[in-house]
């Protein structure tokens, strides 16, 4: 049997990669990517550093972006996005006003995707800038 297995595995794995998956699809259930812990809604003064996280579950290899509204979030110097060991990161340094807004996190793997939401509210430093306005120059 299982030479026969194997002779099977072998003839299928010469096949167009469209057989291949369907082959092993057969053998191993793939898990959609869930999520076990969703963004938190995070409120933050300007200038602050935010990090928003979920926990992703689901059959590996698992991709992950971040948007931001409808743009997707590339790292740059004030944000950093990471994926690793389950854990989806998304830093950033130095919020502004302009940062704030609704945060998605998309996960997507070879059995679906699946997304979660938080909302960042940047307020500003109010008692700054009035001191900054009344000091004499």
């Amino acid at each position: 049997m299982l030479c026969a297995l194997s002779h099977l595995v072998q003839r299928i794995s010469w096949n167009d990669v469209a057989d291949e998956y369907f082959f092993l699809s057969l053998f191993f259930e793939l898990e959609p990517p869930s999520f076990v812990k969703k963004i938190e809604n995070v409120t933050a003064l300007a200038g602050d550093n935010v990090t928003l996280q979920a926990v992703v579950k689901g059959s590996e290899p698992i991709s992950v972006m971040w948007m931001k509204g409808k743009e997707i979030i590339q790292d740059d110097n004030k944000v950093r996005v990471t994926f690793e060991h389950g854990l989806a990161t998304l830093q950033i340094t130095g919020v502004q006003l302009s940062s704030g807004g609704k945060y998605t996190c998309v996960a997507e793997n070879d059995a679906g995707s699946q997304s979660c939401f938080g909302e960042l509210a940047v307020k500003g430093q109010w008692r700054s800038a009035i001191s900054s306005a009344w000091s004499p120059a």
